[in-house]
């Protein structure tokens, strides 16, 4: 897991792979900044755990892209993905922290 906060601190991008066959959750904390709701999933997702794909042959492996509407809080990895979350970090208000200081995550077994 990794996560970074664009330069213009419009997007707090956390890339995730779930490379078990189970489904991961996880609670995302982050401070210095508030995210608002919205954010946008984009997924590498196999078939299986050694899935491939091969030319000519039907697709395995798909790119996907989610739009997510429930914002931030429990993050849910499903199995054999690979995961980019950009969350969106709303506008900050007057007297807030601009500058965030980290993120705390799980480690997902």
């Amino acid at each position: 897991m990794v996560a970074a906060l664009k330069e213009d601190h419009k997007y707090l991008t956390v890339a995730v792979a779930n490379a078990t066959e189970s489904k991961q959750k996880f609670e995302l904390n982050v401070t210095g900044v508030r995210l608002a709701e919205t954010s946008t999933l984009w997924q590498l997702a196999g078939s299986s755990l050694v899935a491939e794909n091969h030319l000519g042959q039907p697709l395995l492996v798909e790119e996907r892209e989610i739009p997510m509407g429930d914002g931030p809080g429990t993050i849910s990895v499903a199995p054999a993905t690979v995961n980019t979350n950009r969350l969106t970090v709303a506008p900050a208000q007057r007297g807030s922290v601009s500058n965030p200081t980290c993120c705390r995550h799980k480690t997902i077994k």
